[in-house]
């Protein structure tokens, strides 16, 4: 199919659709299709990887995914057709109600991610992890495996070393099965550990990347990433490559939103390497999991403690707090809006999630793995970087994935399981430091341009609407608000800019 690239630059995906009309039944779209990276398993018909597509067979269509169901595959079946592709937009252009989802976005706006296989549109749905969609002649059903739980360990079966040990083991069988299969790749690279650890594990093995990305940015971040990314690349000598973050922050927001399906926001700053390494690299390393797997990321003992009481109304009140994003909600959000979205449901979806994941030996990271990191981090790899031919994730893979769910959740309070197995397993690169907090710079003139102009280029954004202003946004608050801060020459991108972008581009979507 021919790229058909929009204002924004997104080139369409593959759909199929397949429709009744009188006594046949007619088709559009592409009717197989592949999307993603198998990556053969250890035992025969279980391949491990991340992948999904479909099949049409002239009379059955057959949609399947991977057990994570990390690669985004939307479908809807109503009135007669059913719609797959790893586009909403594709969707949303078949015979499907565009009608809002509150529920879903009471948990959006709260918690900043969609839970589940909720989507913003009531009748369209994310294929379930490790599920079988089948269509015929009108007829829809889904052979659903759901998110795959581990059995605990026995208590005392393992200590905190041999954890590391086959930890390490594991991650270099995962590495070792996901070598690069020609052309040239990289490895994203920042300060923290996911990358780092994907890194010195392909060097140990003697595979060397072309090369390693690093995003910078304007005062008054710090730009730890890029230096200490910098020591590692000098002393391994790889060539290393600083990567602008965007040139319009207002535009890459706009940009994300449609990349991401109305799925998810706050990813705009990666859209620069993406297009870097578009057309240019065929293989690049994600450390997507590797903080909620092995670094105790959200965890505390506050959360593991509710799941052991089963106490999910009060850790559920407790996870929208944490996310804080109600006094933005109120303040940018239309009260009409507001008036259909309902905290007491955002709540009891919450709820009703939390439940899935209370026998799990480690519920925090379960829940967090198959919501936080499946439905928004997976957005990078899977949407974002969805043009790279292959996107390795070697945190994902059956063994280490596994393995690592199966550890109690004690084992990772206090945020050093992934430093400890770094330096256990790499005790020659355990030189390299990681972030060290400190005072931030002052903004530079260059900085207060970029922000300035992200709020100029907003302002012109609401204004040049016209007479179809957002029904979802509440302008009368925002656009003073905007203007108050150019006058102002305020020196930091307005918190308020992202969520009004989102609502905005999904009001003109229903």
């Amino acid at each position: 199919m021919e790229a058909d690239i929009d204002r924004l630059g997104v080139a369409r995906k593959p759909y199929f659709s397949a429709k009744i009309v009188d006594h046949g039944v007619t088709t559009e779209g592409e009717v197989a299709c592949a999307l993603g990276r198998r990556v053969p398993g250890e035992i025969p018909e279980c391949d491990d990887g991340v992948f999904a597509g479909w099949r049409w067979d002239g009379e059955r269509l057959v949609a399947s995914n991977d057990r994570y169901g990390l690669y985004p595959l939307f479908y809807s079946n109503c009135g007669g057709e059913v719609r797959v592709s790893p586009s909403i937009a594709e969707v949303l252009r078949g015979n499907v109600s565009r009608r809002l989802d509150y529920d879903a976005l009471s948990v959006f706006f709260g918690l900043g991610m969609f839970i589940g296989d909720a989507t913003p549109f009531a009748e369209i749905r994310l294929l379930p992890p490790g599920s079988i969609l089948e269509w015929c002649r009108g007829r829809a059903t889904i052979r659903e495996a759901g998110f795959r739980r581990t059995g605990p360990m026995r208590a005392g079966a393992i200590g905190r070393t041999e954890a590391m040990e086959t930890y390490a083991h594991l991650f270099g069988k995962a590495v070792s099965k996901r070598r690069p299969d020609g052309g040239s790749f990289c490895v994203p690279l920042s300060g923290g550990r996911d990358s780092r650890h994907i890194l010195f594990e392909l060097m140990r093995q003697g595979i060397k990347p072309d090369f390693c990305p690093t995003v910078t940015y304007r005062p008054p971040a710090t730009n730890e990433d890029a230096r200490i990314a910098a020591l590692m690349t000098s002393e391994f000598g790889i060539p290393h490559v600083l990567i602008d973050e965007p040139p319009s922050f207002h535009r890459a927001v706009v940009k994300d939103v449609h990349l991401t399906n109305y799925c998810g926001s706050g990813h705009a700053w990666i859209l620069p390497v993406a297009a870097y390494l578009t057309g240019r690299v065929t293989t690049v390393y994600d450390g997507i999991a590797g903080d909620i797997l092995s670094n105790g990321l959200l965890l505390s003992e506050r959360k593991l403690s509710l799941f052991e009481g089963n106490q999910l109304e009060e850790l559920a009140l407790l996870l929208l707090a944490e996310a804080n994003r109600s006094s933005v909600t109120q303040k940018v959000l239309s009260r009409d809006f507001l008036k259909r979205m309902d905290k007491g449901a955002a709540v009891a979806s919450l709820v009703k999630e939390l439940e899935k994941h209370v026998s799990a030996p480690n519920p925090v990271a379960s829940f967090y793995f198959w919501n936080r990191t499946r439905r928004g981090i997976g957005l990078i790899p899977f949407s974002i970087l969805s043009e790279i031919p292959v996107v390795h994730c070697p945190y994902l893979d059956h063994e280490v994935f596994d393995f690592l769910m199966s550890l109690d959740g004690a084992m990772f309070l206090g945020g050093s399981f992934h430093d400890e197995t770094i330096h256990h397993a790499y005790p020659e690169f355990a030189h390299f430091p990681y972030e060290i907090a400190g005072d931030r710079p002052g903004l530079s003139r260059e900085g207060q341009r970029y922000y300035q102009k992200a709020i100029l280029e907003f302002m012109r954004y609401l204004v040049r609407r016209g007479g179809r202003p957002s029904a979802l946004v509440r302008r009368g608050y925002v656009l003073p608000r905007a203007l108050f801060g150019l006058l102002m020459k305020r020196t930091e991108l307005p918190w308020y800019m992202t969520q009004a972008i989102y609502a905005t581009e999904l009001g003109d979507a229903c």
